[in-house]
């Protein structure tokens, strides 16, 4: 159900996505990738609360599948105008994935929510 999903959001077929995606987590609740790609949906679908819980849930494994998790959360965060939790989301991002292709962009984010000049 977990791949479905994934291939139902790919596809913006997002209702789809949400069923496939929640029938997944009910025979795997420990799915970090299910959680990850119900937030996405739910972040399309404008249910950002649900999307909040549920990459917050996708980040309880820290693997490297989910990494932009925190990156997504961080702009749900700057939506709302909550700086601190985005920063404390790229902080996170870049100390785990230092070398990840989106490092660089998420230090200069962090930097300019501290209002710290970039390098």
């Amino acid at each position: 159900y977990v791949n479905l999903g994934h291939v139902y959001y790919e596809t913006h077929q997002y209702g789809a996505a949400e069923k496939s995606l929640e029938r997944g987590l009910a025979r795997n609740p420990g799915s970090s990738l299910a959680y990850f790609f119900l937030g996405l949906t739910y972040v399309q679908m404008g249910k950002l609360p649900e999307a909040e819980v549920n990459l917050k849930k996708a980040l309880t494994q820290e693997d490297s599948d989910v990494a932009t998790a925190r990156l997504i959360l961080a702009s749900l965060y700057m939506r709302a105008g909550e700086n601190g939790k985005a920063s404390d989301q790229l902080e996170a991002f870049v100390k785990n994935w230092p070398s990840h292709p989106q490092a660089a962009k998420a230090r200069q984010i962090l930097a300019r929510l501290k209002g710290t000049p970039t390098q």
